[in-house]
């Protein structure tokens, strides 16, 4: 396995500064003085918007990390292309950069990656990115730090909160009765259920064109429910959240995926029931080094995000940095798949400092994450709050680590 001990010197998780390289290389990507990487995201369609700060992610650490000297004495250059969050537009976009841009690899942080994951494995183009879509479990080119969507399987990570908050009895509200394995509600379902919290059997759908969300609240206080999660949108569960408190309804907690964003605050605001969140990666709650590293790269090159403390761009950041790593444990002429082969044995790392807990990259490739970072919206709704771990064999203490369930 490669040690990141080796590059601890060198910035995030990516080695910089000079080598004297200097010398031909005839694999893609690579000149003399720099390689050029692609990236592939929304930046037009219905996830126009919501991505648009991926894009800045992925510039301030490319950027950051040429100020520091590039990766192996050469600069890295960058070009994109928007996939609109679809699978055509995503296989367009690779193939463009890929056979007209002749990149050494991609960059994906997108909903649409299955539209050239089979494309990209076949010519062994290395990826990094964002795994919204459980083939990243898949493909041995696709790299990222964290799943929580897969095949099958869950973790009792998401059981052990609910319960350590009081949590006993669980409804889950979708928008239609039937829901994918891979759907992270049902990652949480299984967890929850591994430690004993009842999932109730009804279903509890919140359609607005059809019923009220009046009757669903009724619903779930009827049910004797204390814990809500489900896979549906902010404004929906804003609207559920008032109706849940209205209807007298006593929820001790509410999970939401993907709720850690300052501009959610104000839709679930004080009204309703304690809404908790959770990461893989250490929250800009905790602060420390590799957060002002990172908040000083994105006030130098990417001043356009009034606030660079958003998941998406950390996430897009953090992706980049992983994909640095591996051009500077890779050497300065790999092939693609010499870079694969190495950044595959990478065993310890941390992206410098903005993982809960180093990660091995063979051994936890394709398998759900087991630790997060859970988080709580504050009771002024300006903020969340890190829930600590009660466990007193948690390390750090902010963790929260489950066990795998098959």
């Amino acid at each position: 396995m490669v040690s990141t001990a080796l590059l601890a010197a060198a910035g995030c998780g990516g080695s910089t500064g000079s080598s004297n390289t200097g010398t031909d290389c005839s694999t893609p990507g690579f000149s003399p003085t720099s390689i050029k990487l692609g990236q592939v995201y929304p930046d037009s369609g219905v996830l126009g918007e919501p991505f648009r700060a991926a894009r800045s992610g992925v510039q301030a650490r490319i950027e950051q990390a040429n100020a520091d000297g590039g990766i192996n004495g050469r600069t890295i250059e960058y070009t994109w292309r928007d996939d609109r969050g679809e699978p055509d537009g995503n296989s367009l976009a690779a193939h463009e950069l890929v056979e007209d841009e002749q990149v050494f690899g991609l960059l994906e942080t997108t909903l649409a990656a299955s539209g050239s994951a089979q494309y990209l494995a076949d010519l062994r183009v290395p990826v990094a990115g964002m795994p919204s879509e459980a083939l990243w479990t898949r493909y041995r080119n696709m790299f990222t730090t964290g799943y929580t969507i897969t095949e099958a399987g869950s973790v009792d990570t998401f059981g052990r909160y609910i319960q350590a908050q009081g949590g006993t009895t669980a409804a889950v509200i979708r928008t239609d009765v039937l829901a994918p394995a891979t759907d992270i509600t049902r990652k949480i379902e299984q967890g929850a259920a591994q430690v004993g919290v009842r999932i109730l059997p009804q279903p509890f759908i919140f359609n607005p064109t059809v019923g009220s969300v009046q009757q669903l609240a009724a619903s779930i206080k009827n049910s004797g429910a204390d814990v809500l999660i489900g896979g549906i949108g902010p404004d929906d569960w804003a609207k559920v959240l008032q109706a849940v408190q209205a209807s007298g309804a006593r929820i001790k907690v509410v999970l939401v995926p993907g709720g850690y964003d300052s501009t959610l605050l104000h839709l679930y605001g004080t009204a309703g029931p304690p809404v908790s969140t959770f990461l893989s990666l250490v929250p800009f709650e905790l602060g420390g080094p590799a957060h002002e590293r990172y908040l000083a790269a994105m006030a130098a090159y990417a001043p356009e995000i009034a606030d660079p403390r958003t998941q998406i761009a950390l996430t897009a950041y953090v992706q980049t940095d992983l994909f640095l790593h591996g051009l500077a444990v890779a050497g300065p002429c790999p092939t693609r798949e010499e870079f694969i082969d190495r950044l595959r044995a990478v065993d310890d790392y941390d992206a410098g400092g903005l993982l809960p807990k180093p990660i091995d990259l063979t051994a936890n490739f394709g398998k759900i994450s087991q630790c997060y970072v859970f988080l709580r919206i504050n009771n002024t709704a300006n903020g969340f709050d890190v829930v600590p771990n009660p466990d007193p064999a948690a390390n750090p203490a902010y963790t929260w680590c489950g066990d795998r369930i098959d």
